[in-house]
């Protein structure tokens, strides 16, 4: 028989490590003006910039995810309490096909430094990290972008 404090007792969070071996980049930036009926959004204007890195996921090998998008948005930090026990999210994880894609929020600040890394053309990889997916979504916990991508190292 078990016991209700048995069957309570959470699983720990297997993480599942994606890398992506850049081959190319898209930016989109929009503002618009707000509607000042909104709750989302506040003040008289509203803006997006999006950096997205695109490629095959090389890592891990047997990944049945082909392609891969990390995308961060510049629409700043979002300013969370860290839960007891876990790692706060910076971004989350969707899955569709063999896609996999991570979105991640980041500073305006942060962002041009990515956008300006971008368009050196000589990003090589992108990494994220997280728990393993389920229902087909998860929460990012880490992510680097480089530009040195050694196989081997990885």
């Amino acid at each position: 028989m078990t016991t209700l404090k048995t069957r309570r007792k959470r699983t720990r969070d297997e993480y599942a490590s994606h890398v992506i071996r850049v081959r190319t980049w898209e930016f989109y930036f929009s503002r618009h003006a707000t509607d000042p009926r909104s709750k989302w959004e506040t003040g008289l204007f509203s803006d997006i910039a999006n950096l997205t890195l695109i490629g095959d996921v090389v890592r891990p090998a047997n990944s049945k995810f082909r392609r891969g998008k990390l995308t961060f948005n510049g629409g700043g930090d979002v300013k969370v309490k860290q839960p007891e026990h876990r790692l706060t999210a910076i971004g989350s994880a969707t899955a569709h096909g063999d896609e996999i894609e991570g979105y991640i929020w980041v500073s305006e600040e942060r962002l041009r430094l990515l956008l300006t890394a971008a368009q050196s053309d000589q990003l090589q990889f992108a990494h994220f990290v997280g728990p393993k997916l389920r229902y087909g979504s998860a929460i990012v916990n880490r992510v680097s972008v480089g530009t040195h991508f050694d196989e081997d190292e990885w």
